[in-house]
Order: C-alpha cells, then structure tokens, then sequence
C-alpha cells in the first residue's frame, strides 16, 4: 500500500469516525430535549383529572408520556384544560375502571382509547 492509499484511508476513516460523534451528540440533544418536554407536560397534567383518567383507563402516565407522540400529549392536556364537560368526568372517575366506550363526552377518549386496558386485552 502506498502512503497515498494510507494516507486516504486514514481521512476517509476520521470523516466517518467524526461524522458518528455528531450523529450521537445531536441524537442525544434531542433525546434531552424531549425529555424536559415530557416533564414539562407532565408538571402541566398534575393539577388536572388527566392523571386519574389515565389510571382508570389502565395507562400508565410515564408509560403514555412515552409511548404517545408529543403533540398528541399536548393535544390531550390542552382538551382536559378546555374541557366543559367537568361534571360527566368527575361522575365517570369515581368509577376504578373505565372503558373508552364510557367516556363518550371526553373530546380526548380516540386518542386515549388506543393505549387503554381494554385495546390491550382486545389484542
């Protein structure tokens, strides 16, 4: 091998190498700045019914702040926000267990019912 050929190599092998290093530290970054995200949705969800909606529809809150998409969270916390409909969902709570098919008047039951117990079951 020549020292041109080495020489060659060697470039082509520290282009890959640094180019590696920026795709891990921008997938990390993103990854950070996701999870502050969920954070913050989940600090906005906790002085809400959203929480005890989860749990009655068996989901996890961490499993669902993971699992869901971002912007279909913050959809979620937006809808249980300008909710008008306090009442039904303060009758349908008392109730441990709930189904999507029960919670009819909540504008985010499609969005919920795809993480819910009884989806999983069905499955």
């Amino acid at each position: 091998m020549s020292l041109l050929s080495f020489i060659l190599v060697m470039l082509t092998a520290l282009l890959f190498a640094g180019a590696g290093v920026f795709y891990v530290q921008r997938t990390h970054k993103k990854n950070f700045e996701n999870r502050q995200i969920r954070r913050d949705l989940a600090h906005r969800m906790s002085g809400q019914r959203l929480p005890k909606m989860l749990q009655a529809l068996g989901i996890g809150l961490s499993t669902y702040l993971y699992k869901a998409p971002l912007k279909q969270v913050d959809q979620v916390i937006k809808n249980c926000e300008n909710c008008e409909a306090t009442d039904k969902c303060d009758e349908k709570l008392k109730i441990p267990e709930l189904n999507p098919e029960d919670i009819d008047f909540c504008p985010s039951r499609d969005a919920l019912a795809q993480y819910s117990r009884s989806r999983r079951v069905r499955n």
